[in-house]
Order: structure tokens, then sequence, then C-alpha cells
């Protein structure tokens, strides 16, 4: 339900949505507990078509609140870890550098990738530094199956892409932590909280569990 001006408990503005998690009585005869999911976007590469539609102010492209911001504030809710799951990197290590970086010095930081053969280079030699001075521990979910398994694809892998904080806070969307996530294409995601995160975090401690260790 999007709201249309603030909500009078939150103060958070129509770019903030409602979702509804359990049945409670408010004071402002909302007949459910909410909670708050925010929606974020990177906008193409200006100029576009799209932005003659959906024009933005400043930090807000389109009127959203931005991809890049809001992995950011992920990152510094982080209390115990902070996971990020990017199936595509390419040329997105500095903007993965400034996600880890906003988080606190004793966080616990773990990066998903899909096939880290194809970043050795980057990972073993030119960014090596920073991922060792952050302390990032790597995780490859790019495995094979036998013939014998039957699968009509040998390969496991995942697509999304998330950016999770302990359990309580994530970023599930589009965006990839690449060029294309932060300004080339449009990307859309939520910020979730609540139940919605411990979902998040469910799945990405499986996906934890099967990956294999870099």
């Amino acid at each position: 339900m999007k709201q249309s001006g603030p909500h009078r408990s939150t103060g958070m503005n129509y770019y903030a949505f409602r979702v509804y998690c359990g049945v409670q009585s408010t004071s402002d005869g909302c007949a459910w507990k909410c909670r708050i999911w925010k929606f974020a976007v990177t906008m193409p590469m200006s100029p576009s078509f799209l932005q003659g539609e959906l024009p933005g102010a400043l930090g807000r492209p389109g009127g959203y609140l931005a991809t890049r911001t809001a992995l950011e504030r992920v990152a510094m809710s982080a209390r115990s870890r902070l996971v990020v799951m990017t199936p595509f990197l390419d040329r997105g290590f500095e903007w993965l550098q400034m996600i880890f970086a906003s988080s606190a010095a004793s966080v616990s930081r773990i990066l998903v990738l899909r096939d880290v053969s194809k970043y050795s280079v980057e990972i073993g030699i030119e960014h090596s530094h920073w991922l060792q001075a952050l302390q990032i521990s790597i995780h490859d979910y790019h495995m094979s199956h036998p013939p014998a398994a039957g699968r009509a694809l040998p390969i496991e892998t995942f697509h999304a892409k998330i950016v999770l904080a302990d359990d309580g806070l994530a970023y599930v969307g589009s965006a990839n932590i690449q060029g294309s996530g932060d300004g080339t294409s449009l990307e859309a995601g939520f910020i979730v909280d609540g139940r919605a995160a411990i979902q998040v975090a469910r799945l990405v401690d499986g996906v934890l569990r099967v990956a294999k260790a870099i």
C-alpha cells in the first residue's frame, strides 16, 4: 500500500511502503502491524527517456532512494555480519569496497560470488590489499553436479542480488555490484526488515552452507 503523505507514527514519506505482517490494533486505526519497506532505484544513464517521465532531486534519482545509498545504509546497520551476494562483479570492486568499508570494524564480512575463477586476477592481485585489510571471506556458489544427477543443467548457481546485515535488514533487488548496478541500466529493489529480513537470512545461511569457501 503506497502512502500519499507522511505516516503519522513514522514520519516516512511516500517513498516508503507499508507491508502488513500481522494483526494488531494501532493508534491510527490500522488493523495490522506494519513494517516499512524502502524502494531503491538506479536510473538509466543520463540522458534517458525515463528521466523525462521521472524527474529526480539531489541524491534521489527519479525521486527515489538511490541504490548506492540504500546499500550503504544496510552495511552501516550491520552489528555482527554483512553478506553481499552478487553473481556479477566486473567493474564493481570500488563500489564493493565502499559497501564493506561502511560496516563497523567488528563486523564479519562475507562475499558470495558466482564462479570466482572469473575474478582471479582482481581478487588475487588488483584488489587483494583491501580485501585482506577488511578481512572479507569469499564464497563461490557455482557448483557442478555429476551426470548421474540427471539435471538439465549441470551447474548450480545463483542470479539473486542480496546485501544482508545480520538477520535484521536486507537489500533484495536487481542491482549487481558493478557498473550497470550504479548508473547504466534501470535497477530496482527493496530494503526489507522484520520477518522478511529473517527469511532472507535463512536463504543466505543455506547458500553459505553449500557454497565453497575460497
